[in-house]
């Protein structure tokens, strides 16, 4: 069998064991059940949603006027008769979406300039710390509502907006990995070897960063659903009477007393997916030290 091959085996086993130390983990496991019923629930109605909600999320019904909680509405109505069960469905996909892109493109940059800054050398090594420096200056949720508020209201404006302000960390996880990992042995042998810059990065160091990136951003997704959650409370995600989770905190929240239902579902079902994905970020966590430990 050839050497390449060994690799590919070495690697499916590594992962394959990764999977099974976190179906033994109740926690861990119980946060990958709400991470996979979030995201199949989000593509379900993203495929099938005229067909499957049991309400038009959009359509008003005078009739329906803050209805409580019931079998025919499950998380009763709000001021305009619509049925919040199936405004909460309808702005699963988006929450989704904004959720999975943003963490691709903060950790595609984050590798780009991590890698490049710990590998390049001082003086682009000092540029990009510093560029990171000015980000992390400020709070990341005030920065991201400030360059929401520049940019306009709406789903791809607030994503570019909390990317703006995402990808700072993972330069950060990147650079660090990659002075770790570039003193090792195996880089040394390759540098020996005469293979490029370009080459190393490539085959050496960011295949050996990906398993932190990776967990970082499992822990991390669903802080970004809270933060999408929060622009869009203030008025700057997904633009009614499109539905979003945070919109529908904020317009329930004054009907708290007379209709507590309207805020509070949308506030669980955030809890609860961000809970979820932290649960499932802390076994992806252990399970990689764990292997790492046992090599």
């Amino acid at each position: 069998m050839s050497s390449k091959n060994k690799g590919k085996i070495k690697i499916s086993t590594f992962y394959l064991r990764i999977v099974r130390s976190i179906l033994k983990d109740p926690l861990a496991l119980l946060g990958l059940l709400i991470v996979v019923c979030f995201f199949s629930i989000s593509i379900l109605v993203a495929l099938l949603g005229d067909y499957i909600l049991p309400y038009d999320p959009i359509k008003m019904d005078f009739s329906s006027i803050l209805v409580p909680p019931s079998l025919n509405h499950l998380f009763g109505t709000d001021r305009y008769g619509r049925d919040i069960f199936s405004r909460i469905l309808a702005a699963a996909p988006t929450d989704a979406f904004v959720s999975v892109e943003v963490i691709i493109l903060s950790a595609i940059i984050g590798i780009v300039l991590g890698t490049l800054s710990g590998f390049a050398g001082r003086a682009i090594d000092e540029i990009v710390m510093r560029l990171t420096d000015i980000f992390f200056s400020f709070p990341s949720i005030i920065l991201a509502i400030a360059i929401a508020a520049v940019l306009g209201p709406g789903v791809r404006n607030a994503a570019i907006a909390i990317t703006a302000t995402w990808w700072p960390t993972y330069v950060r996880l990147a650079r660090a990995e990659t002075l770790r990992i570039k003193s090792l042995e195996f880089v040394e042998a390759a540098k020996v070897s005469n293979l490029s810059s370009y080459q190393i990065v490539l085959k050496h160091i960011i295949p050996n960063i990906l398993p932190t990136i990776i967990t970082y951003a499992t822990l991390d997704l669903g802080g970004v659903i809270l933060t999408y959650a929060g622009l869009s409370y203030f008025g700057l995600g997904a633009q009614p009477p499109l539905p979003e989770w945070g919109s529908e905190v904020f317009a329930g929240q004054d009907y708290l007393v007379v209709a507590p239902w309207w805020p509070i579902f949308p506030g669980l079902v955030i809890a609860i997916v961000s809970i979820g994905f932290a649960l499932l970020g802390d076994g992806v966590r252990d399970a990689f030290s764990k292997q790492f430990v046992s090599k």
